[in-house]
């Protein structure tokens, strides 16, 4: 809709209309404005418009609100800006998200590869251990054949009885030393693939640590508090837009103690959810107590949990070492690529999944 104002002497409604400020009639030739929003006409005099304004805004393509609407437009344009800057954060975290899945595929098309790998390592080492039960049965035959030839050559020359046991000793040692090197080879491939797969195992779990017990009689009873509790963190706590299921599983390690809470296991069903809620852990920090106090970290194997406790111990060493007292030295990342980072400690508040 345009702004319409109308000059001393210009036609007016026929309606008659009223000044918005005096509420007086508004009579032939009295200079009077119209407002963009609200469409009620008002003396120029009454909105404080002096004639080279209103000249200005007779002649321009100028948009014009009476007070009160202005008043109305600047909250309004307010409220935009902010929807503006919420609607970016969330298309900022959204092109996170996508990161993530994007690595998640690419580092579960590496694992496939390398175990396909490992299993052509595996047959091939196989056929090279048929290969070589095959020579020692060889061998075994030739040193039957040998001590009988070497029974019968002793009364003839009882040297070339000593060189051929000596080679005999030599080939059969060259024979366990390949058998060995083979049997580790095999045994590492096996460990490397246990380990992959029980790292796909534990892809989709957390562990939530210092998270209170329920107090119900029942099992059944306890594990409905633990499961809503769970929600209630993920849906309304971190705001994770997810279904009620997407929680697929929930269980206490270790035995019931009434002391004591127990770390409460979580398997979600898909993989994107558990980095949406490692990803938002920072907003504990402002929770209320029952949740600012929990802690939250990856399922990891007795292997990655090793590797976590050098780097640990590595963080603690070079915390020892500051002297400045403005950084402070953390494990950040996930399973597989965690390292010691130093942050400022103004900064050490952030989202990244860490082992402190």
């Amino acid at each position: 809709m345009n702004r319409r104002a109308t000059a001393t002497g210009g036609k007016r409604s026929d309606k008659g209309d009223k000044c918005g400020s005096c509420a007086a009639l508004i009579k032939n030739g009295e200079a009077r404005i119209q407002c963009e929003i609200c469409e009620h006409w008002w003396h120029t005099k009454c909105q404080k418009i002096g004639e080279e304004a209103f000249e200005v805004l007779q002649r321009g393509n100028a948009h014009w609100y009476c007070l009160p609407c202005n008043d109305g437009v600047g909250s309004l344009m307010a409220e935009i800006i902010k929807l503006q800057s919420k609607q970016d954060k969330y298309e900022d975290e959204i092109n996170e998200i996508k990161s993530n899945q994007e690595e998640v595929k690419h580092n579960q098309h590496r694992v496939e590869t390398d175990m396909g790998k490992l299993n052509e390592d595996i047959t091939v080492h196989a056929h090279e251990l048929v290969e070589i039960k095959e020579a020692i049965k060889e061998i075994k035959s030739s040193i039957q054949q040998q001590q009988v030839s070497q029974k019968q050559m002793e009364s003839e020359d009882g040297l070339w009885s000593t060189i051929v046991k000596k080679h005999v000793e030599n080939k059969i040692e060259t024979v366990k030393e390949q058998m060995q090197e083979v049997q580790r080879t095999v045994i590492e491939a096996k460990e490397h693939i246990d380990e992959e797969k029980e790292k796909e195992k534990r892809r989709n779990n957390i562990i939530i640590y210092k998270m209170p017990e329920g107090t119900a009689a029942s099992f059944e009873a306890r594990r409905k508090e633990d499961l809503a509790f769970c929600q209630h963190l993920v849906q309304e706590v971190l705001e994770i837009d997810c279904k009620n299921d997407a929680i697929q599983n929930i269980i206490r390690l270790g035995k019931r103690d009434v002391t004591k809470s127990r770390p409460l296991l979580v398997t979600f069903k898909e993989p994107i959810v558990k980095s949406e809620v490692m990803e938002a852990l920072y907003k504990l920090a402002e929770a209320e107590d029952r949740f600012k106090i929990l802690s939250v970290s990856h399922d990891l194997t007795q292997k990655e949990r090793d590797e976590c406790k050098e780097l640990v111990d590595e963080a603690r060493q070079k915390q020892d070492q500051e002297n400045s007292g403005e950084w402070v030295y953390r494990v950040r990342g996930y399973p597989g690529s965690m390292r010691v980072v130093r942050l400022r400690k103004r900064l050490q508040a952030t989202g990244d999944p860490a082992i402190d």
